[in-house]
């Protein structure tokens, strides 16, 4: 085992950090297949938290002028009624993360416009579609 990659880990990401640790514990103390199933498992889980997260970009222009760029769940709490927000959708939307990101549209309310871009979205499938034509008939009525 290389314990100076085990060090950098740590430094640079904990939580891959922690995963080393627990892939190499459940090998010494069982099987080294075991151990490398428990940390393939914990790996998978921590991908899926973090894709299913749904924190999609946003770029503000406030008073006709480019504003800033930020995350949604961060503009939602500075929301001001004159505002046009560009929803940047990064990735695939499916039916893994689509409530995620929903979550956060939906608490879009004072915001003069809303322009939703997809030229960053690489797929979308069939619940994504269905959940965009409900949300774009919630957006329509606020």
């Amino acid at each position: 085992m290389d314990f100076k990659t085990v060090q950098k880990m740590y430094a640079f990401k904990k939580t891959s950090f922690y995963v080393i640790v627990a892939t190499i514990v459940v090998s010494i103390i069982w099987d080294n297949i075991i151990g490398i199933a428990v940390g393939t498992v914990l790996s998978l889980l921590i991908y899926l938290k973090q894709f299913t997260k749904g924190d999609i970009h946003v770029t503000i222009f406030r008073n006709k002028e480019f504003f800033k760029k930020t995350l949604l769940s961060q503009y939602i709490h500075e929301q001001d009624p004159d505002d046009i927000v560009i929803v940047k959708f990064l990735g695939e939307l499916n039916y893994l993360n689509i409530e995620g990101h929903f979550d956060h549209i939906e608490q879009l309310s004072i915001c003069k416009k809303v322009i939703l871009s997809f030229s960053q979205m690489s797929d979308i499938d069939i619940d994504g579609v269905e959940t965009l034509e409900e949300e774009l008939q919630c957006l329509e009525k606020k």
